[in-house]
């Protein structure tokens, strides 16, 4: 159990940088273009102001899930009156390092011709110059009236799933979830169909009123999706992570216990209907894809740039010394036939 006072980072005057400030806890400013119609957010990512980031390992690697970049995404369109996410692809992970951080920048661009606005995610780390992009996508004012209920708990027909062994599962192929992300306790399954509840950990409460849907309970979302029979079994090491998301509203704040409906639509492609406890409309996904990632590619994409590195350094060997002495001896055998003592005796013992 934690007993850690959360660290918390002084943002300082934004009114005296130019900068606007928004209560979320990820995002600390909000900046308006000059001449333009972008709109930048930005914030700043660690486990030391994110604790539940230490949670959601990939291949060892603190990887933030796609459900995170979908609530940033959200919460961005939401403060320039565009609230229903259209789309949104993950066009390479983003990784958060086990010390520090990174700073990360969601940017808004002007109202296109369609109505839309382009949305971008990027990030980088403490010590880069460059900024990488992690996602894009388009956001529009046209938020959709939730159509659905999930009063009927547990869903008609459906027959018991058994949870136990789901996270011990996730892991063996790469996922590895901590406590906060533990979040599916009951499911039920009917042919082609999902039904989960979800509930966040009484630790993260603190922040889901700050959210629009806390990510670890968003992620937690998905997990349901490994049992039934939607998605074809993974491979060792190529755990399957959110690709595309498309037609994503919220249409509740603050939830800390979901029902879930997950329906799948072929491959590695879903919907989702989310509610809360009582059956009233959380939030809604017409359409989300799925993508196997290769761990040991992730490992390979992000040791660049990593605080501590190992490296070799040729030594010149001393001159005008005699090489050391040194004796091997088998199992069994003794010292008695050596005649001068070695510096070193290397013994091979078989057990």
């Amino acid at each position: 159990e934690r007993y850690w006072i959360p660290a918390l980072t002084d943002a300082g005057d934004m009114n005296a940088a130019g900068l606007g400030a928004i209560d979320h806890p990820v995002f600390s400013a909000v900046t308006e273009v000059a001449n333009g119609e972008s709109v930048i957010f930005s914030g700043r990512l660690s486990p030391a102001t994110q604790p539940w980031l230490a949670d959601h390992l990939v291949g060892g690697r603190m990887l933030v899930p796609g459900a995170a970049l979908v609530e940033l995404a959200i919460r961005a369109g939401d403060e320039v009156e565009c609230s229903y996410l259209q789309e949104l692809t993950i066009q390479a992970p983003l990784v958060v390092p086990a010390q520090g951080g990174v700073q990360i920048q969601v940017v808004v661009g002007a109202v296109e011709e369609s109505g839309a606005r382009p949305l971008t995610v990027h990030s980088r780390s403490q010590d880069a110059a460059e900024w990488t992009q992690h996602a894009q996508g388009l956001v529009t004012a046209e938020l959709p009236v939730a159509a659905f209920e999930l009063a009927q708990w547990p869903p008609v027909d459906a027959r018991p799933v058994a949870v136990d062994g789901l996270y011990d599962d996730l892991a063996a192929v790469g996922l590895e979830y901590g406590p906060i992300f533990q979040g599916v306790t009951r499911a039920w399954a009917r042919p082609g169909e999902v039904f989960a509840e979800v509930v966040l950990p009484e630790q993260a409460h603190g922040d889901a009123a700050r959210f629009g849907v806390h990510p670890a309970l968003l992620d937690a979302v998905l997990h349901a999706s490994a049992l039934g029979d939607l998605l074809p079994e993974p491979e060792p090491g190529r755990p399957f992570l959110p690709f595309s998301w498309s037609g994503v509203s919220l249409h509740a704040t603050a939830a800390t216990s979901l029902r879930v409906k997950i329906i799948g639509t072929g491959g590695t492609s879903m919907a989702l209907t989310i509610a809360d406890g009582s059956g009233v409309p959380v939030a809604e996904v017409e359409a989300l894809t799925l993508r196997p990632l290769s761990t040991s590619d992730l490992a390979a994409s992000t040791g660049q740039g990593w605080l501590h590195q190992v490296g070799w350094s040729a030594v010149a060997a001393p001159t005008g010394t005699a090489a050391p002495s040194w004796v091997v001896l088998e199992a069994g055998a003794g010292l008695a036939s050596v005649i001068e003592v070695p510096e070193a005796v290397l013994v091979t013992v078989p057990s």
